[in-house]
């Protein structure tokens, strides 16, 4: 098959290119920086250089012209803002006959939105802890029953991604400073809980009810969220949660869900990325290949099971490879 591959610049570009190309698939890679920044740009069959998501016109234009020109049958994205634009657009491309590999509008809406899964899990997920989640309106306006409890405070966009736009406050005054500064605008407010951030990447599949997850906690990170160092391990209770929560919000492909681990041993669902995780490939080494049964949600007749062998460590390196060279004058 063509598969159009996006943002391949981002941190799980290689591996989601390397593995569609040892299936046989042809890759066409873009993203909004020229190849000779790119790492990896050698790694799709042809490589388009397009505008930023945020210009999403623009965008969109480049996008629709390479399925033209490159025969696409599907399209894999690999970042937030752009999972945004292609539910908008979804269906400039279904009517081309070109498959976006995304969950349902739908679905999209609601994990985008940080306030908006809370609540839903609040009322229809109810065996999973969820932290509580408010308007930083609302949080101004009338205090939650939360409040009293919380040490101190987390505001982010409700849209946010990648800990773009995080903040910690200590109380209710310092959060009000903040307002009066930046506007409530749509900024959510959580109590901050203090505790290990579990990734689970999970795979459904839609027809079949088939659940796949890979759990691992993250040991190092950068700041916005990348594992360097991970333990992979195995959590039954986890699993079958995150199978529910999948079920419930009619995932298809691909997700990954976050947790915070506090000292209780409680996990608190943080949010829903609805892509590859940037550790993907974690789960790969742990034997679970996210890319194939991503695909097979959407052209398969099933996906195939996965049970972790081994509790495993896994370390990520950065490597320097020359993209591009020039005679000098």
């Amino acid at each position: 098959m063509n598969f159009l591959v996006t943002a391949i610049g981002s941190v799980s570009g290689e591996y989601v290119l390397s593995k569609l190309n040892d299936l046989g698939h042809r890759t066409i890679g873009c993203d909004i920086y020229d190849y000779k920044w790119l790492a990896y740009a050698d790694l799709p069959d042809k490589f388009y250089q397009v505008h930023c998501a945020a210009d999403e016109e623009e965008y969109i234009g480049d996008i629709e012209e390479i399925c033209v020109k490159e025969s696409i049958e599907g399209i894999i994205v690999l970042t937030d803002i752009e999972v945004d634009v292609f539910n908008k657009y979804r269906l400039r491309f279904e009517e081309r006959g070109v498959k976006v590999c995304i969950s349902p509008r739908d679905t999209i809406t609601i994990v985008r939105d940080k306030k908006k899964l809370a609540h839903k899990v609040l009322k229809e997920c109810n065996h999973i802890r969820v932290i509580p989640t408010c308007s930083m309106g609302d949080f101004l306006k009338e205090s939650p029953e939360w409040e009293r409890e919380a040490k101190s405070f987390v505001v982010k966009p409700a849209d946010g991604r990648s800990s773009q736009g995080l903040h910690y406050f200590s109380d209710r005054e310092e959060i009000e400073f903040f307002a009066k500064k930046r506007g409530s605008g749509s900024y959510i407010v959580q109590p901050y809980i203090d505790g290990d951030r579990i990734v689970a990447d999970v795979v459904r599949h839609p027809l079949k009810h088939k659940v796949v997850v890979a759990i691992r906690k993250e040991l190092l990170s950068t700041k916005n969220g990348c594992g360097i160092s991970v333990l992979v391990y195995e959590d039954k209770a986890l699993s079958k949660s995150c199978e529910a929560l999948s079920e419930e919000l009619e995932i298809c492909g691909c997700v990954n869900f976050e947790f915070l681990l506090d000292h209780n041993r409680q996990y608190h669902l943080l949010e829903c990325n609805p892509r590859f995780s940037a550790g993907v490939e974690f789960s790969a080494l742990a034997g679970c290949d996210c890319v194939q049964r991503h695909i097979d949600c959407f052209w398969g007749s099933t996906i195939s099971d996965y049970t972790l062998a081994h509790t495993m460590y896994i370390a990520r390196k950065w490597q320097e490879i020359v993209t591009y060279t020039e005679e000098r004058a």
